[in-house]
């Protein structure tokens, strides 16, 4: 969460690399390899998991390491072992969007809707969901789903204009069903009632 926290990459980096010097615990590797992750360093990120190896429990080891795989071109990897870990963990919030991440990377974008769709109802409020979601769907040819998806993304930002302006784009789609239209018309009755307490 610390190095989440940290806009400079280097400085973060820079941080853990003392705290490991001065206390090689397992908590200063495990921020030591995330941030080296997060400044392109995946040699570096690769040593100190290797050393967490045997000191941190199997879940956020297996997590960092797919993220470090995702990261040096070993997505296939890293969707093999995240799919495997959400057999053991279903509907898992973290495994769920790094194993989206993994598809993206393999092009594999229909997987990316199949698996973020029905997660989504049990994340209904994740902004970056809906980003990922609606980016998959883009790619996928799935017009519909774009306008949806950034509807959600943009109700959940405020931007309701341009929720209801991707509501009515919907709407218009020919593959939408009757019962489609009632949810999206619903969607549009709620995006009114959040742009009334918005202006109050």
């Amino acid at each position: 969460v610390q190095v989440l926290s940290m806009r400079n990459n280097q400085a973060a980096l820079q941080q853990y690399q003392q705290k490991v010097n001065n206390k090689p615990s397992p908590a200063n590797r495990y921020g030591l390899a995330f941030s080296a992750l997060r400044s392109n360093q995946p040699e570096l990120a690769q040593q100190q998991l290797d050393l967490l190896e045997q000191q941190l429990s199997p879940l956020p080891y297996r997590l960092l390491q797919a993220e470090l795989w995702n990261a040096s071109g070993r997505a296939k990897q890293a969707s093999d072992l995240l799919q495997q870990m959400l057999s053991v963990y279903p509907n898992s919030h973290p495994i769920t969007m790094l194993l989206a991440q993994s598809l993206h990377l393999q092009g594999l974008q229909q997987q990316v809707v199949d698996l973020l769709e029905p997660h989504s109802r049990l994340h209904a409020d994740d902004i970056q969901l809906w980003y990922r979601l609606a980016e998959a769907y883009g790619l996928a040819n799935d017009i519909k789903g774009v306008h949806l998806a950034r509807a959600e993304y943009f109700m959940l930002t405020a931007a309701v204009p341009r929720a209801r302006q991707h509501l009515q784009l919907a709407l218009k789609q020919p593959n939408v069903s009757e019962n489609e239209v009632l949810l999206i018309e619903q969607r549009i009755k709620d995006a009114e009632i959040l742009q009334q307490d918005l202006n109050f």
